[in-house]
């Protein structure tokens, strides 16, 4: 019976995009820590510490849900301090059901250092994206499988299909000593990927995305910061909020809470936060959403684990000298 709601599943999510000859959908993946994922989608993020900065995520979504969405990404950035720049480079894998789509991107920012603790940094991103569709793991109502894959259906595919398409995303980043603001662009060229199917070309446009977050840290002590953050997240059709409230103890231990909704129908979980610097050069952290929405009696939350890691910078620095302050990594 679950094999048969899974297939089940998969049709109608294929469907969506294949019913027709062009398919739109929300494509970003979502990331709870969007603050320690900046490089995921704001290419003026990069270099933005003054050593070569390693970032990586992994998320499971919704998890005990057949073929629940699966992300991974990885990105590297350093500055260049005699160009006043940062480069880096990011690639991301996210999978839902039959769908995968990976992506990677070069990032440039230029930096305006405005004084000590102030700079604005607007970047750009250039790079690949492949669409694929797992089409030999539907299952139709009318389809036959006895000796092979017959959907019985013009529009499905019965093989794995692909399409490769080039893309370009835009940011900006304002840093002082405690706040930071951010807005990105994605997918500006609205590319599209096109499959051929049997005698019929089905195509899934992205849509532009659209990206504003903002994080202020309030230093109540030597030991306490309290650092709220709010992100928005659009399409130009639907709005997506999320608001999190995270403490850094000792520059040690962090600690948060937060919810992800807009409006009673976009409502989608509550989330907590933890995570460690296990020294000047590496900070785990981990967060559990706890959904909230329509599908929450299908699933047990979602689970998602960052890591960075610091390696010392060999290029030129510019004036002054380079600290480690784990509080603003």
């Amino acid at each position: 019976m679950l094999k048969k709601l899974q297939n089940i599943s998969y049709f109608i999510c294929c469907l969506t995009v294949f019913c027709c000859s062009k398919g739109l959908a929300q494509q970003s993946p979502q990331y709870t820590q969007f603050f320690f994922q900046q490089l995921s989608f704001n290419p003026a993020y990069v270099g933005t510490s003054n050593d070569i900065v390693v970032d990586a995520g992994i998320r499971g979504q919704w998890l005990n849900l057949p073929e629940q969405p699966f992300s991974q990404n990885v990105g590297i950035h350093l500055p260049i301090p005699l160009l006043s720049s940062g480069v880096g480079v990011q690639i991301s894998n996210d999978m839902l059901g039959p769908n995968r789509h990976t992506s990677a991107y070069l990032n440039y920012a230029w930096k305006w250092k405005i004084n000590r603790n102030t700079a604005l940094s607007l970047g750009v991103q250039g790079g690949i994206m492949q669409q694929s569709w797992r089409g030999g793991d539907l299952i139709t109502p009318t389809g036959i499988y006895d000796l092979g894959i017959d959907h019985n259906d013009a529009i499905l595919p019965t093989r794995t299909e692909g399409s490769l398409m080039p893309d370009i995303g835009a940011g900006v980043y304002f840093k002082t000593k405690q706040l930071q603001l951010g807005i990105a662009a994605q997918h500006l060229l609205e590319p599209t990927a096109t499959f051929q199917i049997q005698e019929r070309q089905a195509d899934y446009q992205y849509k532009r995305h659209f990206l504003a977050y903002g994080m202020y840290d309030f230093i109540f002590s030597n030991t306490i910061t309290w650092s709220p953050a709010l992100m928005i997240k659009s399409d130009l059709v639907n709005v997506q909020v999320e608001t999190h409230q995270l403490l850094t103890i000792n520059d040690l231990y962090l600690a948060g809470i937060g919810f992800r909704g807009w409006q009673p129908d976009s409502f989608d979980a509550v989330t907590f936060l933890a995570g460690i610097y296990l020294s000047n050069y590496l900070r785990l952290s981990y967060s559990y959403d706890l959904n909230i929405s329509a599908l929450r009696k299908t699933n047990i939350g979602s689970h998602e684990l960052t890591i960075r890691y610091l390696i010392k910078n060999v290029l030129p620095s510019g004036k002054g000298k380079a600290r480690y302050n784990p509080r603003y990594l």
